[in-house]
């Protein structure tokens, strides 16, 4: 909901968990939405986006879906 640095910083430090934060779900500043398996975004007009830092393009809608079962991780014992 906001892109002020201290909203950006607490969301942050939030999500990796540091102790003088508070939870992520409890920042005010942040929409927080469980149990969604897509999610659109739409422009006014094209927008630039990127992955994994390359530019891909401009663009006026993404979708995003997601596979929670799509790949499974195996981790050594």
């Amino acid at each position: 909901r906001s892109l002020r640095l201290g909203a950006l910083l607490g969301a942050v430090g939030a999500a990796l968990g540091v102790p003088l934060v508070k939870d992520l779900r409890r920042q005010r500043h942040i929409d927080v939405r469980v149990d969604q398996t897509s999610l659109v975004i739409e422009g006014h007009g094209p927008f630039p986006y990127q992955v994994d830092g390359d530019h891909l393009g401009d663009t006026e809608r993404l979708e995003f879906h997601h596979h929670p079962d799509f790949l499974r991780l195996v981790f050594p014992a």
